[in-house]
């Protein structure tokens, strides 16, 4: 922690790489194995360990972007066993003291990780073999493209970021859209123990209400997923084939395209 302190302060974090790597690892590798003996020392030391790993992130490459990516992972995993242990909803993100995972938190790291991602996406439209191109023109069947350990890695680490960033931006406007959130709150309390499907279920609860389109068109899946990765393929689809043939592939893929493009 001091380490990592020192480092930021000194702004001197791309300057100790050499020891990065070990260090990362190792603190990974011991608070993912004890998770619940980890909440304490989390809450004194991981804010200046996150600080650091989110202050590497960006210049960090090969074994070192591995190490804090095994870093992410072990401290969302310590989270989600200390809101666990705190009675919360499996999956959702315990109380950390100033180390906790927050949705902005959340919403930093899934921009750092998810830079990583569209690069890669941009590097595969930018870099396929022209020959190959035409084959799956030819062919139009969809590929599926293997991926090295490194890339799973990255892969894994968004998911699971994106997955509670979600979660988190869900709940918090789910409890702003309803009418009288403190009279629920009560409800809630007074409730007995959930039936043999882990339901609750009391008539004086209010119905959920469903999100409007704007509120959902503003959450992580669409803001990360949709506006950077899946309008992007659409746009490279676009400039490599031109106009879309209707008669042979229907309206449905135009219209969807043009409704996506609207929402985002």
């Amino acid at each position: 922690s001091d380490w990592c302190k020192i480092n930021v302060q000194n702004n001197t974090v791309n300057s100790s790489s050499s020891s990065r790597q070990h260090f990362f690892n190792a603190i990974a590798s011991m608070i993912g194995s004890h998770p619940d003996h980890s909440i304490g020392p989390m809450k004194r030391y991981g804010r200046h360990v996150l600080r650091y790993c989110k202050r590497a992130y960006t210049t960090a490459r090969g074994h070192d972007k591995d190490a804090l990516n095994r870093y992410i992972l072990a401290h969302l995993f310590v989270a989600q066993v200390a809101g666990k242990i705190q009675g919360l909803i499996d999956g959702d993100l315990g109380y950390l003291g100033s180390a906790s995972l927050t949705e902005r938190q959340l919403m930093d790291l899934l921009d750092l990780g998810m830079n990583d991602v569209v690069k890669a996406f941009d590097k595969d439209s930018n870099t396929m073999a022209v020959g190959r191109k035409r084959r799956l023109n030819r062919s139009n069947q969809e590929v599926w493209c293997p991926v090295d350990d490194r890339q799973q890695l990255q892969l894994e680490v968004v998911t699971r970021l994106l997955s509670c960033a979600q979660r988190l931006y869900i709940s918090r406007e789910s409890w702003d859209a309803l009418d009288n959130p403190e009279e629920t709150l009560e409800a809630l309390l007074k409730l007995p123990s959930p039936n043999k499907d882990g339901e609750w279920i009391d008539p004086d609860l209010p119905e959920e209400q469903e999100l409007p389109a704007e509120v959902l068109a503003k959450s992580p899946w669409m803001h990360l997923v949709l506006r950077k990765l899946i309008t992007r393929k659409f746009d490279d689809v676009d400039k490599e084939k031109g106009p879309v043939d209707e008669s042979k592939y229907g309206s449905g893929l135009t219209s969807m395209q043009d409704r996506l493009r609207t929402i985002l």
